[in-house]
Protein backbone atom coordinates (compact mmCIF):
# COMPACT_ATOMS: atom_id res chain seq x y z
CA UNK A 1 0.00 0.00 0.00
CA UNK A 2 0.96 3.80 -1.01
CA UNK A 3 1.92 5.59 1.67
CA UNK A 4 0.30 9.31 2.34
CA UNK A 5 4.17 10.92 0.70
CA UNK A 6 4.07 8.46 -2.27
CA UNK A 7 0.30 9.28 -3.11
CA UNK A 8 0.21 13.03 -2.93
CA UNK A 9 3.46 12.62 -5.10
CA UNK A 10 2.40 10.82 -7.75
CA UNK A 11 -1.17 12.93 -8.03
CA UNK A 12 0.58 15.69 -7.93
CA UNK A 13 3.16 14.19 -10.98
CA UNK A 14 -0.19 14.20 -12.82
CA UNK A 15 0.24 17.72 -13.72
CA UNK A 16 2.81 16.82 -16.17
CA UNK A 17 0.06 15.66 -18.58
CA UNK A 18 -0.41 19.64 -19.12
CA UNK A 19 1.71 21.47 -22.12
CA UNK A 20 4.68 23.27 -20.97
CA UNK A 21 4.68 22.25 -17.24
CA UNK A 22 6.97 19.73 -15.76
CA UNK A 23 7.06 17.87 -12.48
CA UNK A 24 10.29 17.00 -11.21
CA UNK A 25 10.99 15.27 -8.09
CA UNK A 26 13.91 14.40 -5.78
CA UNK A 27 15.38 10.73 -5.31
CA UNK A 28 13.42 10.24 -2.07
CA UNK A 29 10.61 12.25 -2.89
CA UNK A 30 11.00 14.64 -0.40
CA UNK A 31 10.74 17.86 -2.71
CA UNK A 32 8.78 18.12 -5.69
CA UNK A 33 9.19 21.34 -8.34
CA UNK A 34 6.22 22.28 -10.41
CA UNK A 35 7.32 24.82 -13.06
CA UNK A 36 5.97 26.30 -16.52
CA UNK A 37 7.88 27.07 -19.19
CA UNK A 38 6.31 30.46 -19.46
CA UNK A 39 8.31 32.75 -17.23
CA UNK A 40 4.42 34.25 -16.18
CA UNK A 41 3.26 31.71 -14.64
CA UNK A 42 3.80 30.43 -11.24
CA UNK A 43 5.96 27.73 -10.35
CA UNK A 44 5.69 25.98 -6.92
CA UNK A 45 8.20 23.77 -4.74
CA UNK A 46 6.86 21.49 -2.58
CA UNK A 47 9.05 20.14 0.57
CA UNK A 48 7.58 17.03 2.75
CA UNK A 49 7.70 18.39 6.83
CA UNK A 50 7.76 16.27 9.77
CA UNK A 51 6.88 13.47 8.21
CA UNK A 52 2.94 14.14 7.72
CA UNK A 53 2.68 16.86 4.85
CA UNK A 54 3.84 18.82 2.44
CA UNK A 55 4.68 22.70 2.26
CA UNK A 56 4.52 24.51 -1.24
CA UNK A 57 6.30 27.39 -1.66
CA UNK A 58 5.45 30.27 -4.89
CA UNK A 59 9.78 29.94 -6.72
CA UNK A 60 10.47 32.96 -8.55
CA UNK A 61 12.96 32.83 -11.86
CA UNK A 62 15.93 33.30 -9.41
CA UNK A 63 14.68 30.22 -7.78
CA UNK A 64 13.70 32.05 -4.70
CA UNK A 65 11.04 31.05 -2.50
CA UNK A 66 8.59 32.86 -1.29
CA UNK A 67 6.65 32.18 2.36
CA UNK A 68 5.23 28.89 2.23
CA UNK A 69 1.70 29.50 0.67
CA UNK A 70 -0.09 26.02 0.88
CA UNK A 71 0.09 23.06 2.45
CA UNK A 72 -1.10 19.79 1.31
CA UNK A 73 -1.93 17.32 4.33
CA UNK A 74 -3.99 14.31 2.28
CA UNK A 75 -4.30 13.18 -1.34
CA UNK A 76 -7.17 14.39 -2.17
CA UNK A 77 -6.04 18.46 -1.01
CA UNK A 78 -3.22 17.09 -3.91
CA UNK A 79 -6.08 17.16 -6.46
CA UNK A 80 -7.57 20.31 -5.26
CA UNK A 81 -4.07 21.76 -6.08
CA UNK A 82 -4.26 20.08 -9.00
CA UNK A 83 -7.27 21.37 -10.05
CA UNK A 84 -6.33 24.94 -9.18
CA UNK A 85 -2.89 24.95 -10.40
CA UNK A 86 -4.29 23.97 -13.65
CA UNK A 87 -6.90 26.93 -13.55
CA UNK A 88 -4.43 29.04 -12.77
CA UNK A 89 -1.86 28.02 -16.12
CA UNK A 90 -5.09 28.61 -18.17
CA UNK A 91 -5.61 32.08 -16.74
CA UNK A 92 -2.04 33.20 -16.96
CA UNK A 93 -0.96 36.88 -17.85
CA UNK A 94 0.37 37.19 -21.70
CA UNK A 95 -1.78 34.94 -23.34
Amino acid sequence: MATLQEKIVNRLKSLNELDDVTVTTTEERGQILISHRLHHAADFKFKWVDGNHFVGYFVDAEGEESQAVVSLWSAMEAVKFIVLYSTLVELKARR
